[in-house]
């Protein structure tokens, strides 16, 4: 059971599209630092990912992350498709689950600060966002480039080096640690072979 509880989790931490920046192409990889759990969970923190990849090709992305528990979850979102691809194993099968982007996205508005520090060897900006409901980021961004993650901090235009956010009552902080800006082949935007596609509502139900 805490490995299905972690794969419901780490599925629901990032997700993606694309902004009006200069679109960026490499790969960005986060730390990820979990700063608070609702009661009874804080057990899973070792299993859930303590890395994020993010390979970026204009406005393709993919997504990877490492769980001790659950393995590799990967999430791809291409170009002019408005859904993110899930890809995961479990039950000893290699998953693919398709989610509506809008179904993720919340909007924030968002409030551009003077302050500056370096992150990854890159200026960074300060930014402050704030949802229709109270609840605020703070988040320190790349202005030369473009969010591509839309879905979790919608509003903000561009590149988020490191931000906080909660997903599923878990608090959690992720800091860029290396940017790499490389030419990315389009095959990382391809979904694999052989996987069986699960609804979500599907998935649910197994976990329940």
């Amino acid at each position: 059971m805490t490995k299905v509880v972690v794969i419901s989790i780490a599925l629901g931490l990032w997700s993606l599209t694309s902004s009006a920046q200069k679109a960026f192409e490499g790969r960005i990889i986060y730390d990820v630092t979990y700063n608070s759990f609702p009661d009874g969970m804080e057990s899973v923190e070792q299993s859930l990912p303590q890395q994020v990849v993010m390979i970026i090709k204009g406005h393709n992305v993919r997504i990877i992350q490492q769980s001790a528990l659950a393995g590799e979850l990967l999430q791809i979102h291409r170009s002019s498709i408005d859904s993110i691809y899930q890809i995961f194993h479990f039950m000893d099968r290699n998953v693919l689950m398709v989610e509506p982007i809008e179904n993720k996205s919340i909007k924030y508005r968002v409030v551009e600060m003077e302050e500056r520090k370096e992150l990854a060897g890159v200026q960074g900006q300060k930014m402050f966002l704030q949802s229709a409901d109270g609840q605020h980021v703070d988040a320190w961004v790349d202005a030369k480039f473009q969010n591509h993650l839309q879905a979790d901090l919608s509003g903000l235009k561009y590149l988020p080096l490191e931000y906080s956010i909660v997903k599923n009552g878990i608090s959690m902080t992720l800091f860029a640690r290396e940017i790499k800006h490389e030419p990315i082949d389009q095959t990382y935007f391809m979904l694999p072979e052989n996987v069986v596609r699960i609804k979500g509502s599907d998935l649910q139900r197994i976990l329940n």
